[in-house]
């Protein structure tokens, strides 16, 4: 639950990349299936994972709007390699979430999947020096009132409440609607999925919706 600043480094292969920054503007490597989210409170299009020809990637990275360059995000959660995941944001109490579930990412041949949760919240007053200035000297004092007085960013990943989930997946679709998280279908190994699942966003746990009619 650390507090995120942006910096910029290069994007990881295979393996787990280093935990290592750099100051100076890149833009990320080619790839595809990665997700997209645009964070209205400032101006800026979250990047997150997908993979190319030989690698995969977890990288995250911010492209703004206003001055067009790129800026790496640097927290302290894992967040496992991932493409064709799916991405549902939503405005509440002054911050912007953007929950990020599923994907998949290949294990040397074969693909595996994920089913997890995870959520980036962007606080409504950070501004763009507090993006960009040094902060490694920042107690945890200091960050924690940075992030109440003067806004910031943070990563967690969302503790399921029980053992009911949906399956590991890719390539679902995605949406928030009344403190609710939507998952419709997707795909795995083997099977295409035509499942609805609900994730409260107040007790986090999963439902799936049962409903008539035939699908596919």
């Amino acid at each position: 639950n650390g507090r995120l600043q942006l910096r910029v480094r290069r994007s990881g292969g295979w393996r787990r990349p280093a935990r290592r920054w750099k100051r100076r503007a890149a833009v990320p490597c080619c790839r595809w299936a990665n997700s997209a989210s645009f964070i209205p409170p400032i101006r800026c299009i979250l990047f997150f994972g997908g993979f190319d020809s030989q690698c995969n990637f977890n990288d995250a990275a911010l492209f703004s709007l206003d001055d067009r360059k790129w800026h790496s995000l640097q927290f302290d959660v894992e967040i496992g390699f991932r493409a064709y995941h799916s991405t549902a944001s939503r405005m509440i109490n002054k911050q912007f979430e953007v929950f990020l579930f599923g994907g998949q990412w290949c294990n040397g041949g074969p693909y595996n999947y994920h089913n997890d949760v995870f959520k980036f919240t962007f606080f409504e007053n950070v501004t763009k020096n507090e993006l960009t200035e040094d902060h490694d000297d920042d107690t945890k004092e200091d960050e924690e009132r940075e992030d109440t007085e003067s806004g910031g960013f943070k990563v967690e990943k969302v503790s399921i409440s029980g053992d009911v989930a949906p399956c590991p997946r890719s390539m679902s679709y995605c949406w928030i609607r009344g403190g609710v998280f939507y998952v419709f279908g997707g795909c795995t190994a083997r099977w295409t999925l035509n499942d609805l699942w609900t994730l409260d966003l107040e007790t986090l746990k999963w439902s799936e919706v049962e409903y008539g009619g035939i699908l596919g």
